[in-house]
């Protein structure tokens, strides 16, 4: 059980710390968990529609690649997919950042 706990708790602190690339967002990192919830929720206007596109079809894309292809590698597919969207998008020149 003690387990169980502290890889969630990981688990959930990975996504909150990955959550504001998603989101294109620029947020100071080393603040608590509540500070950093805080500073998303409060530039969540601010997002960028690109890097949430980009981020959306990375994930879509790894879902059905390992449905559909569960012999191929569906993490690298993705990142791979999403990696070549970013550049179809123009990257940087919409705000996509590395």
């Amino acid at each position: 059980v003690v387990v169980v706990g502290f890889t969630a708790g990981a688990a959930i602190l990975i996504m909150l710390s990955q959550l504001k690339h998603l989101l294109g967002l620029s947020i100071t990192s080393g603040k608590s968990f509540l500070e950093t919830m805080e500073a998303i929720v409060a530039n969540i206007q601010h997002a960028n529609p690109y890097a949430v596109g980009v981020g959306l079809f990375t994930m879509v894309l790894a879902l059905l690649s390992k449905r559909f292809f569960p012999r191929v590698p569906n993490l690298l597919v993705a990142l791979a997919g999403g990696s070549l969207l970013a550049f179809a998008l123009g990257g940087e020149f919409v705000g996509l950042r590395r």
